[in-house]
Order: structure tokens, then C-alpha cells, then sequence
């Protein structure tokens, strides 16, 4: 069983981004959202800076409004990445086949380095949350390859 419509909202956290030195490519993943997550409707998309204040307003914000909550950044080695240090601790129940897989698949596109992301996943609140790091090709390879096909099936066993 699954469930036919949910809303997916984006929290994108990057200082590179948020002071305009980057340009978002995160969002040109999400804009065809629809072509390829069926029944996902886009939420919230919102970018922060790498601080865990922020990021974690900003979380708190977004699970009163959506179903699956994709964090992207912050997941990597850098002083910087603070993501899964804020975040983790809302985790009620770890998926942790979610971080194996995205971390296989990517070591089939960028070779050794995908050891190095933390990519993980959890729920919250009857929710699902996808920490992701923050490059672009990474988002667009977890939505397509996983979220989008196991969100469906996650929030239905979530809601019964």
C-alpha cells in the first residue's frame, strides 16, 4: 500500500548559496519534481547558512507542513558540515539502509569519495527525513533512485 499524494518540502543549507557567491542548482533539480516523484507535491524551499540555529528553526518550521523533508548539505567532513549533528537527535527511528544505498550508488558515479558523505535518513514526527548532501547531482540521484520511490510506501506505514 502506499499513499497518493504527499509534500515534499527542500531546506538547503550552504553560507555559499544563502550569500549569493553560489548559484542554487539544488532548485533546478527540484523544479521538475513532478516528472519524476508521482504524487509528491512541492512544499517549502528554503536556504540557510550552516548554522545549527538556523538550520533548526527552519526544520522545525517545515515538519508542521510536510510530509518528507529533504536537508541538503552539511553532511560532509568540513568544520562547517553541521547538519547531522543537529538534526540527528529528532531522529525517533533511523533508516540506515537509506545512507548504505545512496552511498553505493554514488560510488557508482564519483568512485571512493561517496564513503565520505553521511548521507542519512530518519523519521520525525510521522515524518520522513532525508539528509542529503549538497551537490546537485547527489539530490537529483537520492530523489530519483530512492525518495521518490520509497516515499510513497515509508509514509503509509508511518500513518498506519
Amino acid at each position: 500500500m502506499v499513499v497518493k499524494e504527499y509534500r515534499i518540502c527542500f531546506l538547503v543549507t550552504s553560507d555559499s548559496i544563502l550569500k549569493g557567491e553560489k548559484v542554487d542548482a539544488i532548485r533546478d533539480v527540484v523544479t521538475g519534481l513532478q516528472d519524476f516523484c508521482k504524487g509528491a507535491s512541492l512544499g517549502r524551499y528554503e536556504v540557510v547558512g550552516n548554522e545549527p540555529n538556523d538550520i533548526l528553526k527552519k526544520f522545525i518550521d517545515m515538519v508542521n507542513e510536510c510530509d518528507v523533508i529533504v536537508v541538503t548539505g552539511g553532511t560532509g567532513l568540513s568544520s562547517r558540515d553541521k547538519t547531522i549533528e543537529t538534526l540527528s537527535r529528532f531522529a525517533e527511528k533511523h533508516i540506515p539502509g537509506f545512507g548504505e544505498l545512496f552511498r553505493y550508488l554514488s560510488y557508482k558515479e564519483i568512485g571512493p569519495r561517496a564513503v565520505l558523505s553521511r548521507a542519512s535518513a530518519f523519521t520525525y514526527m510521522n515524518r520522513l527525513v532525508f539528509l542529503l548532501p549538497g551537490a546537485p547531482q547527489a539530490v537529483e540521484l537520492a530523489l530519483r533512485e530512492l525518495i521518490c520511490s520509497i516515499a510513497p510506501h515509508a509514509l503509509f506505514e508511518l500513518r498506519r
